[in-house]
């Protein structure tokens, strides 16, 4: 029996959910029209009001966004009653018992290293694991998917596989973990649906929840788990339900359960919704192309399609960045109009938010908190590792960080700091002593608003590490926990609290854009091993033994009928399910990603990947297989058709030092061959160095490079004093750009 056929069977002894599914289209759009409908009818057609109606919504995104559409939707008077699935069952959970304490992710992480450090290991596989760095994150993400699903759902009998014992003693370590929870009154995220579930059994708390609503709309019910759609069924035991599922979208149920949207509502009423739009822009026609293998939506299409190659992924995003400056310079886009999107939380979101942010950008993340590239967080780090410190080298180092921030040594506030007690309370007279609000506002205002947010974050993980019995009030405390939020990157498959809190461009996996529409959005590295890869589920078992793990939280082993159920794309022989399952997901995952374009879609590339040996990349099949159709029309940027000037200061740094040699070559070539050449696109380029040179933020280091570039191409040795400037003009310390991207 496979892991699906056990979910299954575990479903038909479950109350069963009861009510209307309606199975949308997949299209472009938002959900809010679709929803609109519904809440109208249950206002108009049902008689209830706005106070009987609960919104349940999958995704934790954008749910105040989504309020207020409905509510220009559809005139209402007041604000709807919207919430996540988790955050409903939370409430429920602090009702049956009012003193739990639900913790945050990154509080989770910093609770489970504790427990996982304390736990002696009986497997020898597990034993010999535990000394690498990774291992306590890598045990947290199974354990973390395990806990969405209910548990570990191990086989027995003839169906176990040849590695279930090690999943036997990860059920045991999360049960110690729970245990552990409960005797500090703790809760963790992923459990909090069980334990919703269980709350409602409680006639008391059921009458008290049940008071708030008569009707319940379930939004993206394709990605509700088995555990969602049992909470749902409890929820819903005496109210209306009415659940709204797109057909070929689901991109994180599909990673724990096979089956299309009409496989989860089989007790159902189910009634299929036709498409809103018969003509669709081009990135909603490629994508539905690339969810649902259908041809004919790609007829008649006439806005293009861009392509962004660079030669490595640096250069890839340095163009994205030249061309983010360019839409908003000429077409009069903002930064909240733009995503940068890569496939899933393993892409280099990190790396594409610094580089856009030494172009000038601003950026806006869910996935990645932002903390590792916040200059207030590193002042407040390094103010941690200088009291945390027990070598002088490390203390010397931390010390030099907030000299270098304060302009001197801050000796004063040092003094004031040392007169507090608790790490919080010393936090905060950091910030009042050296007036670091004040700094944030004034000296970087282009992500002043993100800034004071990390410090608040930052503040608040003092505050825990202040009142958990279980954690020492202590520098060294805060600092590890520090350290774990600054590297923390939420889960693709199960996430709670993923909103956008900060402004700019979008820069994330491509779920955080599944219910999302930006003008333009930019797709990073649309390679074969991205779109699609082989896929390996975790980095705590070898790939082979993970797909013999019928046990494992995930699906690790489909058949060829698993395939074709959740897929419409699915190819007709199929010699791999695994490999076929997973390719489908990525080429689902391109699907999302380009349907979040309203506008303008980029497909972007490296030639060159980031090893040492610059190995080749080749463009993803599906991107090829686009630009093998005549029907669909892409334009490359740089090219002819899409000629772009210097639009950015992070493409400037790269371009503009260059651009002196690259010209001189294109005159010399000319004249070898007898070519012609054109001597208004040069003009065109110098004219954007000019304009670039003429700003009055500009760096004068920086014009010094650039004029000392312009001399040598000319053959002149430099101007005086301009041969460090030259040398200087190639390094991220002294230009603020630097090649890797890093």
């Amino acid at each position: 029996m496979t892991r699906a056929d056990r979910r299954r069977s575990m479903a038909a002894e479950s109350a069963p959910l009861r009510g209307d599914l309606r199975i949308l289209p997949f299209e472009g759009g938002t959900l809010v029209s679709q929803v609109a409908t519904v809440y109208e009818e249950l206002l108009t057609d049902r008689g209830y009001d706005v106070t009987d109606i609960l919104v349940l919504k999958r995704f934790p995104t954008g749910i105040e966004d989504f309020a207020a559409a409905l509510v220009e939707e559809l005139d209402l008077l007041g604000r709807p009653n919207v919430k996540t699935i988790s955050r409903h069952a939370s409430r429920v959970v602090t009702e049956h018992a009012p003193d739990a304490r639900i913790l945050s992710d990154v509080e989770r992480i910093e609770t489970l290293s504790m427990v996982l450090e304390g736990h002696t290991w009986e497997h020898d596989y597990f034993a010999g694991a535990a000394s690498h760095e990774s291992f306590g994150r890598d045990v947290g993400r199974v354990l973390l998917a395990a806990s969405y699903g209910g548990g570990f759902d191990l086989p027995k009998g003839p169906d176990r596989g040849p590695h279930t014992e090690l999943l036997a003693e990860l059920a045991a370590v999360r049960d110690r973990f729970h245990d552990w929870l409960a005797s500090q009154g703790w809760v963790e995220r992923p459990d909090v649906l069980s334990r919703a579930i269980t709350a409602l059994e409680d006639d008391a708390v059921r009458s008290t929840i049940e008071r708030e609503f008569e009707a319940i709309v379930a939004v993206g019910f394709e990605e509700f788990g088995a555990v969602e759609r049992d909470y749902l069924a409890a929820l819903a035991e005496n109210a209306e339900l009415v659940c709204l599922g797109e057909a070929h979208a689901s991109i994180a149920r599909v990673w724990n359960e096979p089956g299309s949207v009409e496989d989860l509502g089989s007790a159902m009423a189910i009634e299929s919704a036709g498409r809103r739009r018969d003509r669709s822009r081009t990135p909603d026609a490629v994508a539905r192309y690339l969810a649902t293998d259908d041809d004919s939506v790609l007829d008649g299409l006439e806005d293009p399609i861009y392509t962004i190659a660079g030669d490595t992924l640096y250069d890839q995003l340095a163009t994205i960045a030249n061309e983010i400056g360019y839409l908003r310079t000429e077409h009069d886009l903002t930064y909240d109009d733009v995503a940068v999107l890569v496939k899933d939380s393993t892409g280099p979101i990190g790396t594409a938010r610094r580089v856009l942010q030494r172009a000038g950008i601003p950026t806006a993340s869910a996935t990645v908190t932002g903390l590792s590239g916040d200059r207030a967080v590193r002042e407040l780090h390094a103010l941690a590792a200088y009291h945390a410190a027990t070598d002088r080298e490390t203390r010397e180092r931390a010390g030099q960080i907030l000299a270098d921030r304060l302009g001197g040594w801050p000796d004063d506030a040092l003094a004031a700091v040392a007169d507090e007690s608790g790490v919080r309370e010393q936090l905060g007279r950091w910030i009042l002593e050296t007036d670091l609000k004040h700094r944030i506002a004034e000296s970087e205002p282009i992500e002043a608003r993100a800034q004071f947010h990390h410090v608040e974050r930052v503040l608040g993980i003092a505050a825990f590490v202040e009142t958990a019995d279980s954690l020492p009030d202590t520098w060294d405390g805060f600092l590890r926990m520090l350290e774990r939020a600054i590297t923390y990157v939420a889960s693709d498959t199960y996430s709670t609290a993923v909103d956008v809190e900060e402004n700019g461009v979008l820069v994330d996996a491509v779920r955080i854009c599944k219910h999302d529409r930006r003008k333009a959005v930019f797709l990073v590295n649309v390679h074969e091993g991205q779109y699609p890869e082989s896929r390996q589920l975790t980095q705590l078992f070898p790939r082979q033994w993970v797909r013999e793990m019928p046990g494992y939280p995930g699906v690790t082993t489909p058949t060829a009928a698993d395939v074709r159920a959740t897929f419409e794309t699915a190819p007709a022989t199929i010699d791999e399910p695994y490999d076929a399952y997973y390719a489908e997901l990525a080429r689902r995952q391109l699907a999302i990603g380009a349907r979040a374009a309203s506008e303008r879609l980029y497909c972007c590339t490296s030639r060159t990947n980031e090893s040492a040996l610059g190995k080749r990349q080749h463009r993803s099949r599906y991107l090829t297989d686009l630009e093998a159709r005549e029907e669909v029309p892409i334009v490359e940027v740089g090219s002819e058709a899409a000629e772009r000037g210097i639009y950015t200061h992070g493409e400037a740094s790269t371009a503009v030092l260059s651009e002196p040699w690259d010209q001189l070559e294109r005159i010399q070539g000319a004249a070898s061959t007898g070519s012609e050449y054109d001597l208004r696109r040069a003009e065109r380029s110098f004219g954007a160095i000019g304009a670039l040179l003429e700003s009055d933020d500009l760096d004068p280091r920086f014009e010094q490079a650039v004029y000392a570039q312009i001399d040598r191409a000319l053959g002149d040795v430099g101007r005086d004093g301009d041969e460090d400037a030259v040398r200087r003009g190639d390094g991220e310390d002294e230009t603020g750009v630097g090649r890797d991207g890093e």
